[in-house]
């Protein structure tokens, strides 16, 4: 579609057309640009829709800063369910969250761990208007699990994992469902399209429960490159079947059919949810 109407030339547009490029690890050594193509990172948002079903009275809360991968689930997230948004001021921080959530009747947040656990407590009690609150970035802490199963809040809380270079979310778990006795708190199963495999040290499946291994994410949202980085984007790739999967570097296993995170195969380091890579620290 190359027509041109009036002065304005029309462009061919797609699902595989690049829709956004956001950057990672920037604040360490050399960022590297992911790619996230219209189908994949908009197909991930209408999923997100899909399974936690927003709505025209919903009120989603912008808090974190733009350059943060989750920031585009608080922009986009709300349009689908043609709800609102609220935008908190520059100049404050997670400390004014519940503030904005009692002043204009809040119903969605999406926060890091580390930010949760400071403001869970006063969050709760001005929580009347919140509906789900999303979780991802870091491990879950377990003491907030444990004060959420012994008091439930009004609102369902989420434990959502998954990296940048699949469309910000891949898995999710309702803290409703923790089990004090488990190991730590499960990042879940997949959303819908996502399909996880676990592998070995020499790239081969691993299909037993409790077995550790490497994470692999393929199915839809999975990026389609690092900008101008082919030899980068090849080998956080492997082709399984016909179709491509992201190595995450991410350690995990499948316990009772979810899916727990143990840790990192490098020393990739988590600030605030932010990813750290200290190896490239090491090299300046």
């Amino acid at each position: 579609m190359n027509e041109t109407v009036g002065k304005v030339k029309a462009v061919e547009y797609s699902d595989e057309s690049k829709f956004i490029i956001i950057m990672t690890s920037g604040t360490t050594g050399t960022p590297k640009g992911c790619c996230l193509t219209d189908g994949a990172f908009l197909g991930r948002i209408s999923d997100l829709h899909c399974r936690f079903g927003f709505t025209d009275s919903d009120n989603f809360l912008f808090s974190s800063n733009y350059s943060f991968d989750v920031s585009y689930t608080q922009i986009l997230t709300w349009l689908f369910g043609k709800g609102s948004i609220t935008i908190q001021k520059k100049e404050d921080n997670f400390r004014n969250i519940p503030e904005y959530v009692k002043l204009f009747n809040v119903t969605h947040l999406a926060l890091s761990p580390a930010v949760l656990k400071n403001i869970y407590n006063i969050l709760v009690e001005n929580s009347s208007s919140i509906k789900d609150v999303f979780v991802a970035g870091e491990r879950f802490p377990k003491i907030i699990a444990e004060k959420y199963i012994d008091s439930p809040a009004n609102f369902n809380l989420w434990n959502m994992y998954g990296p940048t270079e699949f469309s910000i979310y891949a898995t999710f778990f309702n803290i409703m469902d923790y089990n004090k006795e488990n190991y730590g708190v499960p990042i879940g199963r997949a959303l819908p399209g996502v399909d996880v495999k676990l592998a070995d040290s020499s790239d081969n499946l691993i299909t037993e429960s409790g077995i550790e291994g490497q994470i692999l994410l393929g199915g839809a949202g999975l990026f389609s490159e690092y900008v101008n980085n082919k030899r980068k984007t090849e080998a956080s790739l492997i082709t399984i079947n016909g179709k491509n999967y992201y190595k995450t570097g991410d350690i995990g296993s499948f316990i009772n059919d979810e899916l727990h995170f143990h840790g990192r195969i490098d020393k990739q380091l988590k600030i605030n949810g932010i990813r750290v890579e200290s190896e490239e620290i090491d090299k300046r």
